[in-house]
């Protein structure tokens, strides 16, 4: 057997241990020699595979029959067959894209320099051209048949220049690019008054600005649940919310969110109020464009230069930022909110504890913990777990096998997010593992550590869970 037969079992035994779990039957994928995209129907999703240092965004392209999708939909999100509809059995397929792009990174390097983009829903198109505009490495699937699920692994989405289609375009974009566009939302119940601020935003010199705009507080609240921008300018006198209320309300979701004013608001004793729940500046309307592009640039630059770290030193990712990073993999708007501290072996059991190091390293430089809750939360909405079983989960019995195994992707794919290091080298998962009882030996290392933050996390109003991040 060759090396690339090795690793297609490897890869195609994770599949079928990922379905059973999925599906709770034995799905036996293995390669096949082609397939037909043309007489394909169903669901499509495309998972994105960054090699970080590499030139290579390869992946996966998922067809998901829709008898198959419709099984799965509604054994994850609790329902009769007859009560799935076409937007679950779309998220379904995205979601199952992603958990089984998670099974054949194998194939292209060590699982801890591999970064999982952004699941894109598809189209029949998108599959054809999958197929028209990338080098395919491998196609996998399970028993032929109408009931086939097919999964394309292929080396690179570069697409052709001359016929790039626009559905694919996000996929082009690696995940550093991403990181370096900067969002700004802007918030005002006035167009006029949206435009000049945009106008100014503009002339920042910013690079790869991507800008939104809302009419009330409460517009942005919704905006900033599934596209979090690097700084809200927002007006304080607004119809219904008003920007002091807004600002709290960020503040208490995204503690580090960069929030400035632009308003006609002149009380003393608001202003301080403005200053006290972090707000980034206050400018006066009227103003001119050089003295809101100061103020920004000002707010961007002490962001900046405030997370800088020593050689060898690691410090906790932004409470934003893991905020944001847990709501787009679990598909679930989170309440993240920092809390005090409590004595370790007082956090309610089982425990997901992830030990972290420096990639290439055995030193541990940090350890997440998951209470009990906080696996069922995370896990539970990762793998579509219906708001019902979810709330039963809750109230005590085992922790089912898919929701741990999603809740320990969360905790490898965060290692990023929630750990940054003044070597310039990633921060990755070394270990997770379920414990039933606090570990003694675990407890008293982790109690050494110098840095130690607290988060309880909630959402669809069920009860909490609480999430401990430490650094060494």
């Amino acid at each position: 057997m060759t090396n690339i037969d090795t690793a297609l079992a490897a890869v195609c035994a994770k599949l079928d241990d990922a379905w059973q779990q999925l599906a709770g039957v034995r799905a036996r994928f293995a390669p096949v020699d082609s397939f037909n995209v043309d007489g394909s129907r169903g669901h499509y999703a495309l998972t994105p595979i960054h090699v970080p240092g590499k030139n290579l965004t390869g992946g996966v392209a998922l067809n998901l029959p829709a008898n198959v999708a419709n099984q799965l939909a509604a054994r994850l999100f609790g329902l009769a067959e007859s009560e799935v509809d076409a937007n679950m059995r779309a998220d379904v397929c995205a979601e199952i894209s992603n958990i089984l792009c998670s099974c054949v990174t194998g194939l292209f390097g060590p699982a801890e320099e591999i970064e999982l983009g952004v699941t894109l829903s598809a189209t029949h198109e998108d599959m054809r051209n999958v197929f028209v505009h990338n080098t395919v490495r491998c196609i996998l699937g399970t028993a032929s048949g109408c009931d086939s699920v097919t999964l394309v692994v292929v080396d690179s989405f570069a697409l052709k220049p001359a016929s790039s289609p626009a559905a694919l375009a996000p996929i082009m974009k690696t995940l550093a690019e991403e990181r370096n566009r900067m969002k700004f939302l802007i918030v005002d119940d006035s167009r006029a008054i949206q435009a000049i601020v945009r106008r100014a935003v503009e002339k920042t010199g910013l690079d790869e600005l991507e800008i939104k705009t809302a009419m009330s507080g409460a517009e942005a609240l919704k905006t900033c649940e599934t596209w979090l921008p690097d700084m809200v300018i927002t007006d304080w006198h607004m119809p219904g919310m008003t920007g002091i209320e807004l600002i709290k309300a960020l503040k208490q979701k995204h503690a580090d969110l960069r929030v400035g004013f632009v308003t006609t608001e002149s009380s003393i004793r608001n202003l301080d109020e403005a200053k006290q729940c972090g707000a980034a500046f206050v400018l006066r309307k009227p103003f001119a464009d050089d003295e809101l592009v100061s103020a920004v640039r000002k707010a961007l630059e002490t962001q900046a230069s405030s997370p800088s770290l020593m050689p060898g030193s690691v410090r906790r990712g932004s409470v934003g930022s893991l905020t944001a990073f847990l709501d787009q993999s679990t598909g679930v708007s989170s309440s993240l909110v920092v809390a005090a501290p409590c004595p370790l072996p007082s956090i309610p059991v089982p425990w997901a504890i992830g030990l972290y190091a420096e990639s290439g390293k055995n030193d541990v430089r940090g350890f997440c913990l998951l209470d009990r809750n906080a696996i069922l939360l995370l896990g539970g909405a990762g793998t579509g777990m219906s708001h019902a079983n979810l709330h039963a989960s809750l109230g005590g019995g085992d922790i089912p096998s898919p929701v741990f195994a999603k809740a320990s992707e969360l905790l490898t794919k965060g290692a990023s997010t929630m750990f940054l290091s003044g070597d310039g080298q990633p921060i990755v998962l070394a270990r997770s593992q379920l414990v039933p009882q606090p570990p003694e030996k675990l407890i008293e290392i982790m109690s050494k550590s110098s840095q130690r933050i607290d988060y309880n996390i909630s959402h669809s109003g069920l009860p909490s869970g609480r999430i401990v991040v430490i650094t060494r």
